[in-house]
């Protein structure tokens, strides 16, 4: 195809051969040779355009356009997959910043808890540092407790130091225990000094001695406690006292309750040490046995006390049982029977009225009674 183009400067050839077949991927021209009119354009600088085709022909689109199509559907439907796909991940991206969330939370609540965890820390160690300072102030304060007790056992000694007790005298209504003591001083003791006694008096309750055969209960004697004005007085009474040896009566020291509980657990080992022959010394609380001392442990104090507590409920329980399977029928104040005494021969010779002798098998031994009188405050 050639054209030729007029102009005011001069005219031009143009030849230009149309393939037989323009390839377009939405339509197909026919086969058709197509041929443009130029036209000359009014506008400055634009000389001409082809004007468009008049007409097309369509046909059976080719192999390679099917192909082309059956991708874009192929694509169409992965474009679907990925929506699924990015729906998806959005609910996974929401999860993840729910779960976040909840880290966060718990990373807060965990971070409270280490907080709460080291104020207990530091509250337990300051517990810790409390009750150690507790602790050693209460170890300074039993110390100290031990001393003062050991202090004032020692100042109740010395104020019982000017006392003694007598044993096995037989008790009576309305006795004067001052002159009953006076009288054994003077006779049995053989002392010829009237012995200066500011007071004196029975130790104790009254309580119910042993039953006779005629189901009469005898009262139970309790010892006497005398306070000797002059110490010499009483040293001398102490010293003599063996020669009450052939008499139901005794003379014992007066101690407070916790010293006697302790030399109740000592008296047995002193006699044990004595029949095989040793050195034995107790004075007070202490016992020496071969120049050695006799510790005298917290334990075995208790244990004795436990033991005289039980022997005591025992002795209680039979005599309340007696009494009340008695048949005399006597009205009795309590702890005292009004039934007459069966009296006992004293071993004392004596030119004025002296004081019976109770028998050691009805009161039992003078450790027995202690123990019983004991029970009360000293």
């Amino acid at each position: 195809m050639s054209q030729t183009i007029s102009s005011s400067s001069g005219s031009c050839n143009f030849s230009a051969t149309l393939p037989s077949q323009i390839p377009n991927p939405f339509s197909v021209v026919s086969q058709q040779p197509h041929h443009y009119q130029f036209q000359q354009s009014t506008s400055p600088g634009i000389n001409m355009f082809p004007p468009p085709p008049s007409s097309y022909s369509y046909s059976s689109p080719p192999p390679w356009m099917a192909e082309l199509i059956k991708k874009v559907d192929d694509l169409g439907t992965k474009m679907n997959s990925v929506d699924d796909i990015k729906s998806s991940v959005n609910s996974i991206d929401s999860k993840l910043s729910q779960m976040k969330s909840d880290v966060d939370c718990l990373v807060r609540r965990v971070g409270d808890m280490e907080g709460s965890q080291q104020f207990i820390s530091q509250s337990f160690e300051k517990n810790k540092s409390d009750v150690e300072s507790i602790a050693t102030e209460m170890v300074e304060l039993r110390s100290i407790n031990k001393e003062i007790s050991d202090q004032l056992e020692t100042l109740r000694c010395e104020n019982l130091r000017d006392n003694l007790l007598f044993f096995g005298v037989e008790e009576g209504e309305g006795e004067e225990c001052v002159d009953i003591i006076k009288n054994i001083c003077s006779t049995s003791l053989s002392i010829s000094e009237p012995v200066e006694i500011s007071a004196a008096y029975r130790m104790g309750k009254k309580g119910v001695g042993k039953t006779n055969s005629d189901n009469t209960q005898t009262t139970k004697s309790r010892p006497i406690v005398a306070k000797f004005m002059i110490r010499q007085q009483r040293d001398k009474v102490r010293k003599n006292s063996p020669k009450l040896k052939d008499t139901n009566i005794s003379i014992s020291e007066h101690f407070p309750k916790s010293v006697h509980e302790k030399r109740k657990t000592l008296i047995p080992m002193y006699k044990k040490a004595k029949l095989e022959g040793k050195s034995a010394f107790l004075t007070r609380d202490k016992l020496y046995i071969e120049g050695n001392l006799i510790v005298n442990t917290d334990e075995q104090i208790n244990q004795t006390i436990r033991i005289n507590s039980h022997i005591k409920s025992s002795r209680s329980t039979k005599n309340t049982h007696k009494s009340d399977n008695s048949t005399t029928g006597a009205q009795s104040a309590p702890g005292y029977s009004g039934t007459k005494k069966k009296a006992t021969k004293s071993r004392i010779p004596s030119k004025i009225s002296s004081p019976k002798a109770s028998s050691s098998s009805q009161n039992g031994s003078r450790f027995e009674i202690l123990a019983e009188m004991h029970t009360e405050s000293d």
